[in-house]
């Protein structure tokens, strides 16, 4: 009976609202990037530490990610059969080329297609982050997730903290009073979305997330499309998350998961909405506070 429920739980939260967007010269939206006081750190052109991304899978060679770096890993052959939006969704965020930039344009990604657009389970997910620590991702970014607490899933995410990895995962997009693994789990950054007037998305999260961060019109790319579109939701904020993340350890590598989610925590804008505190991420903030930890440790 248990393997019967491990099969049938669905990793699904990638729901999301997209929109088609005929622009010009963008560089990930300068709004949302101001939200987050991120305007001096992206797109960030340098090099970071390999950045993960478990999902749905990468449309590698669409004509804004195919000067990207991203090398990409299957778990099995059904994974194949993937459209891959959602994944290249979230990749457009982070790694896009040509009309505009993505936050981390020259990260390297490490894709793994661990299911396809319809989800995949809570086993597949472990098997990928798993696989992620192998690979020797640094920052991991799950825009996904499942209200089924599963031992086995909890594991894989212990393993990979333990490791040094840091991930960043969204929470539900549904009102709901349920927790989200893995963003749920003790030393993950659970990601919020916020709108462009700073009012959050789903007034469920309040409380629940660790940081909020825009997921609203947050432009990207889908596959076969030369068009930017709008990419809203909690899967649409956590790349934002993880770049910030990418670059705090940049500045200072000696941090540890637990440290770099406290900086993105401790340093976060306090926003009041119904007279509850919403911590929204502020960059430039964090990486300071990074660059001071790190003179500290001389």
């Amino acid at each position: 009976m248990k393997k019967k429920s491990l099969i049938i739980t669905v990793l699904l939260l990638v729901a999301f609202s997209v929109a088609f967007f005929i622009g010009t010269k963008y560089s990930h939206g300068e709004q949302s990037i101001k939200l987050i006081s991120g305007n001096n750190y992206f797109p960030y052109k340098g090099k970071t530490p390999d950045i993960g991304i478990i999902d749905t899978g990468i449309q590698t060679t669409h004509q804004y990610l195919e000067e990207s770096n991203i090398d990409q890993y299957y778990l099995d052959d059904l994974s194949k059969t993937s459209q891959q939006m959602h994944g290249t969704m979230v990749a457009g965020i982070l790694a896009r080329q040509n009309k505009g930039t993505g936050t981390l344009p020259n990260a390297h990604i490490i894709s793994i297609q661990a299911g396809t657009d319809m989800g995949m389970t809570s086993k597949q997910l472990a098997s990928a982050i798993y696989l992620a620590v192998k690979k020797g991702v640094k920052v991991l970014n799950i825009s996904m997730g499942t209200t089924k607490n599963e031992p086995i899933l909890e594991e894989s995410v212990s393993n990979a903290i333990h490791h040094g990895v840091i991930i960043v995962a969204s929470n539900g997009n549904k009102a709901s009073e349920k927790k989200y693994y893995p963003a749920s789990y003790s030393g993950v950054i659970n990601v919020g979305a916020i709108a462009g007037n700073s009012k959050v998305i789903n007034p469920s999260d309040i409380g629940k997330v660790d940081i909020f961060a825009p997921g609203n019109d947050i432009k990207t790319i889908m596959p076969n499309r030369k068009e930017l579109i709008k990419f809203d939701g909690n899967s649409a904020a956590t790349p934002l998350v993880a770049s910030a993340a990418a670059l705090i350890i940049n500045e200072n590598p000696n941090l540890d998961p637990e440290e770099v989610k406290k900086i993105i925590i401790q340093t976060a804008k306090i926003n009041k909405e119904d007279n509850q505190s919403i911590p929204v991420l502020d960059v430039s903030k964090a990486i300071k506070r990074a660059k001071e930890e790190k003179k500290n440790e001389k």
